[in-house]
């Protein structure tokens, strides 16, 4: 049997590429099952949660009791246009704590032009 998990921390940072890629505006922990259940409170990542739904078993609140499968996941452009961001070069990076020890590290690349 599979141990129920509901204590998830999130830890998310947006990096802009200038000489490397340096801290830019975003970088916060949040608690990820309240986030699950009040997404208005984190609109900014409640939206990307939404479109991860999409493409994962992440369609529910806590606890979790199973793997957590990610397939084919792609941002829309729609949503990166409604970020108000200068063009250029960015990263996303994602860390996930479970009873805060932190077992997951994801990057993801991005880049707004005109």
């Amino acid at each position: 049997m599979t141990k129920s998990i509901d204590n998830i921390t999130v830890r998310a940072e947006l990096f802009r590429k200038t000489n490397g890629y340096t801290p830019f505006n975003y970088k916060f922990n949040m608690d990820f099952c309240e986030l699950k259940r009040y997404p208005q409170r984190q609109p900014v990542m409640a939206i990307f949660f939404r479109y991860l739904e999409r493409n994962s078993n992440l369609n529910h609140t806590c606890p979790y009791d199973h793997d957590i499968i990610l397939k084919n996941f792609v941002m829309p452009d729609e949503v990166l246009r409604l970020l108000p961001y200068p063009k250029g070069d960015y990263m996303v990076q994602l860390g996930f704590a479970i009873y805060n020890t932190w077992l997951v590290d994801v990057k993801a690349f991005a880049q707004i032009v005109d």
